[in-house]
């Protein structure tokens, strides 16, 4: 939902709710990658997210500024667990259902456009998304999702000729992550 304050100022919003069954490679078909094999497990429960975000829309003549801050629950989420010790060859994880993963955070998006053709954005996103609780998983309470960076960053810039032509130029960043659930 968005709510207009002024010409200049915009507030949106938005709750939800969704889920998602595994799909049948995560139920039925396992594989590697170098000295990690991971299995599927026919016993996985649908997924299912809770959340809800907020933000507002700055405008002021050729800029323009989204502020938004997001918070998500996911439970029984599909992860691939590490079963063996760290340190033993080969790994050996397993999809399962891990109980809750909570991710949060804020996303800032700017945009200026000083001529009609030429369009200059740029983004920032911080998240904090982590195994929050994990009765059946101790090992993994308080580990960060694995292939989530802390933060996101990313410039555009772009050229349009409304005769035809359109051309851009994108850089993107990104900050620490972790390739498995043991971090």
């Amino acid at each position: 939902t968005s709510w207009r304050i002024s010409n200049a100022v915009s507030l949106h919003g938005s709750v939800y709710r969704g889920y998602r069954t595994p799909t049948l490679n995560e139920l039925h078909r396992g594989f590697s990658v170098g000295n990690t094999i991971t299995n599927p497990s026919p016993e996985l429960d649908p997924e299912r997210l809770t959340g809800f975000e907020g933000g507002v829309l700055l405008t002021r003549g050729v800029a323009s500024t989204r502020v938004t801050g997001f918070w998500n629950q996911l439970e029984d989420a599909v992860t691939n667990v590490t079963i063996t010790a760290p340190g033993v060859t080969p790994i050996l994880r397993q999809r399962q259902n891990t109980d809750k993963v909570r991710a949060r955070g804020l996303e800032v998006e700017t945009d200026l456009r000083p001529f009609d053709r030429w369009l200059f954005s740029g983004v920032v996103v911080l998240t904090d998304s982590e195994f929050a609780e994990s009765p059946k998983q101790p090992q993994l309470e308080g580990n960060q999702t694995p292939q989530v960076p802390t933060f996101q960053l990313g410039a555009t810039m772009t050229y349009t000729d409304p005769r035809g032509f359109t051309g851009s130029v994108q850089a993107r960043g990104f900050g620490k992550q972790y390739d498995d659930d043991l971090n």
